[in-house]
């Protein structure tokens, strides 16, 4: 299956082509992988948007999957392009650098290059979410040859304007200045040992995304105007899109949108992507996650197989810690299996399902007894 994605400067929305028949998505639901967001950032002064001419600069796309972590391979092209904004995209003149990832990997998808003497460049090319890109044509039918030799990968077709010498700089989200429910919300932990997420056994919550008033640039006598978009992987948000006015002189300007999480027979994770845009090329994102518990079952019960399941969404390489000792060190293939995980935390874990190949784990309450609590059955949890 492909995808043609253009990115658009006004709302910052992916607008999709995808095959017949495919039902209608929400846009803020991230149901299946997705390009969200490109950013260019200068070398040697990352916060500027817009290179100038002789000076080196990357494209970096955002990529997001329903379970947060999935490798790619993508061929990417830069090339000067015409001052026009009406049909696809295309060169006007020779490509000037090129990337390409064969073998897909959990990096994000990037190309460098040495900006040229033009007013506007085109990034443009594919992202697979296997196997390896096609041969990629700068061509004007370019999106024919932006495809993926595996047939069962998804074809991400992407294109990408980069304003050059304008001088613009990139919107700032603030980390203290994103919210859940009134409270700070830290950064997506690579583990449970790096912080505690937050678990939310409530059938909604709130996210409220602030914007400093001097990270607004000024644009003709006024604050630049700021648009959100938001995605989250599990529950539904209750909108796609939220903006800041240019006449929003609150400091931060404020604006909130609800997040209506499912009813779950187990603890699931949730991140929420919010991508912030200037309408000149700059843009900037946050990742952040949250637990959606499942309605009777404790923090301390619940959060094992929530520790697991992160090591398994995210790593790499595990070392799992029993005692102060080493239990176990190697690929997250050889670590994240029952039969080693079991002995550590000292409870049964079934596994339940399969996200892009990482194991999903659930642990049995009828047999659980750790860190000072056990669970009986019917989910009644007591402090032991």
């Amino acid at each position: 299956m492909s995808q043609t994605i253009r990115i658009l400067g006004l709302f910052g929305l992916a607008v999709g082509y995808a095959g017949c028949g495919e039902p209608l998505q929400l846009q803020q639901v991230i149901e299946k992988s997705r390009v969200l967001a490109a950013r260019t950032e200068v070398s040697g002064d990352p916060e500027r948007a817009s290179p100038r001419p002789g000076e080196r600069a990357t494209v970096e796309l955002l990529v997001a999957h329903p379970s947060g972590v999935q490798a790619v391979s993508w061929a990417l092209q830069v090339c000067p392009r015409p001052d026009v904004s009406s049909g696809v995209p295309q060169c006007e003149g020779a490509v000037i650098a090129q990337s390409i990832q064969t073998t897909p990997t959990d990096g994000a998808p990037r190309v460098e290059f040495t900006t040229p003497m033009a007013t506007r460049l085109l990034v443009f090319g594919v992202v697979c979410t296997a196997g390896a890109p096609g041969r990629l044509s700068a061509s004007p039918d370019w999106t024919d040859s932006a495809h993926c030799t595996d047939p069962n990968a998804r074809a991400l077709r992407v294109s990408f304007d980069v304003e050059v010498g304008t001088e613009n700089r990139h919107p700032v989200l603030s980390d203290d200045l994103l919210l859940l429910d009134g409270t700070p919300w830290n950064e997506t932990p690579a583990s449970c040992a790096d912080t505690q997420i937050p678990h939310v056994n409530t059938a909604s919550t709130e996210i409220s995304i602030g914007v400093a008033l001097n990270s607004r640039e000024v644009v003709n006598a006024a604050r630049e105007r700021i648009t959100l978009t938001h995605f989250s992987t599990v529950g539904e948000l209750d909108r796609p899109f939220s903006v800041i006015e240019a006449s929003d002189a609150a400091d931060p300007a404020r604006t909130t949108v609800s997040l209506t999480l499912p009813t779950v027979s187990q603890d699931r994770l949730s991140r929420v992507l919010v991508v912030a845009r200037d309408g000149r090329g700059g843009t900037q994102w946050l990742e952040r996650a949250l637990a959606a518990q499942k309605q009777g079952h404790a923090e301390p019960a619940s959060g094992y197989a929530m520790c697991v399941n992160l090591a398994a969404a995210y790593a790499d390489d595990v070392c799992l810690l029993h005692g102060g000792t080493v239990a176990a060190w190697g690929d997250w293939r050889s670590v994240m299996r029952p039969d080693v995980l079991e002995p550590v935390y000292g409870v049964s874990l079934r596994q339940v399902d399969a996200v892009d190949a990482r194991p999903v784990f659930v642990a049995e309450p009828a047999n659980m007894k750790h860190a000072g609590y056990t669970v009986k059955a019917g989910d009644e949890t007591s402090q032991a």
